[in-house]
Formats: C-alpha cells, structure tokens, sequence
C-alpha cells in the first residue's frame, strides 16, 4: 500500500496537488485512488498494467473518472460544455500518463 501526493501542472501553467492510495501488485499491476482531486473530477481511480513480451515490458493506464460538472464554467469558461470538460480531462490524463510512462522506462532502462 503506497500513499502518493504530487503537484502537477496544467497546459495553462496552473498547478494543483493530488494525493492517492495505491496498491501494488509487483511487476503486474498497480491500482489507486485519487482522494485529493482536481476541481473537474469528483471521481478518479485507475490503473496500471505491465506485461512483458518478446520487446521487454509494455505498460499501459486506464481511467475511471466522474466529471464534476458544477466547475466545468468556472474552469473552461461560460460556454464550456460536458464534452468539452470530458476532452479537457481526458487530454490531461493521457498527456501525465504518457509522461509518467516515459520517466518509468527511461529509469527502468537505467537500471539494466
């Protein structure tokens, strides 16, 4: 069990911190919780998975997240819509995803 708090950026330079629980699952899969949000989710969890195959590990995420639509005007302006908060946050979570990914491997790597 792991306790996780960071500070991420956003494309638009703001910051906020986040703090989830995680399990771990060594070398298979890690599960969390994000309990510390951001002001568009009142719902984050996710996972992790990591396989290994004939190029070495292939890892990928997945989310779960429920939209906190009350803060969709106050983020992404008046005339924001659902599908627009929905793209915002998806976008988000891929890009620190793919982020996240890239500084695993690159310290995997270094570890060989």
């Amino acid at each position: 069990l792991q306790s996780l708090e960071m500070d991420s950026r956003a494309k638009d330079g703001s910051t906020h911190t986040t703090k989830s629980y995680r399990v771990t699952f060594p070398h298979h899969r890690i599960a969390y919780k994000q309990i510390t949000l951001p002001a568009l989710m009142t719902l984050h969890t996710g996972y992790w998975t990591f396989e290994e195959n004939e190029d070495g590990v292939a890892a990928s995420s997945q989310h779960t997240v429920v939209l906190n639509t009350e803060n969709i005007a106050r983020i992404l302006g008046a005339d924001a819509t659902v599908a627009d908060a929905r793209e915002y946050v998806q976008t988000a979570l891929s890009t620190n995803s793919r982020a996240t990914l890239g500084y695993a491997k690159a310290y995997a790597e270094g570890k060989r």
